[in-house]
């Protein structure tokens, strides 16, 4: 599971980039806070009507991006022969983290030619004693397989081995974003700035900042 919390941080970064690279030059008096604000609601909640507004993109372009970077997320279990029925639970769980992350935006200032925004987070804390849970919850497993087998004189194939351990994991981080609490705010600096091409965005440092802060590192 530390490799899923893994994955998903880094697909979370990925979102907010993908989103934010997509936006329109042509601004006559530029928002820096709303767009901030936007990016994250459209890369987070897949709130996509202020991120639309502000950036020119459309609704089909917008969730395109959103979907395209979620199914990127099950590419590597798909490759583990799961079910589509467990894909699509693992899939439902990273949209349902995303949506419970916590952030406000603060009043932007103007630097030159770049913004300055004040970006208070609240961790998500979901990793709070999980190795320990993750630990005795393989351990049970391991028993209740073993009497299956002594029971039956079958012993489950891969597959399905694989299957179950995932559904395991599954449901322990299930039940974690679901009673999931909240660390104490962190603020943050966030600079909006024009690339080569004319497009505002969020430096690389400061989404990798932002990332580390919206979900408890493991």
């Amino acid at each position: 599971m530390k490799h899923i919390s893994k994955k998903l941080l880094a697909l979370t970064l990925a979102l907010v980039t993908t989103l934010s690279l997509s936006g329109c030059s042509l601004f006559a008096q530029f928002d820096a806070a709303s767009y901030t604000q936007a990016v994250l609601d459209a890369a987070t909640k897949a709130e996509f009507d202020k991120y639309i507004e502000l950036t020119g993109s459309t609704t089909e372009d917008a969730q395109a991006e959103y979907d395209e970077v979620l199914e990127s997320f099950l590419t590597e279990y798909e490759e583990l022969s799961i079910s589509d029925e467990l894909l699509e639970k693992y899939k439902q769980l990273f949209i349902e983290l995303l949506a419970k992350t916590k952030y406000s935006v603060g009043e932007a200032e103007k630097d030159g030619k770049t913004f300055i925004v004040p970006l208070t987070i609240e961790p998500l804390i979901i990793y709070d004693g999980f190795d320990e849970e993750i630990e005795e919850a393989s351990n049970a497993f391991r028993e209740e397989l073993e009497a299956e087998v002594a029971e039956s004189g079958e012993i489950p194939s891969e597959d399905e081995l694989l299957e179950r351990s995932y559904q395991l994991a599954y449901d322990i981080m299930s039940a974690r974003i679901a009673s999931a609490t909240y660390g104490e705010p962190q603020t943050i600096t966030v600079t909006v700035s024009q690339n080569s091409d004319g497009l505002w965005g969020i430096s690389d440092s400061d989404y990798t900042a932002i990332v580390s802060l919206l979900v408890e590192q493991p």
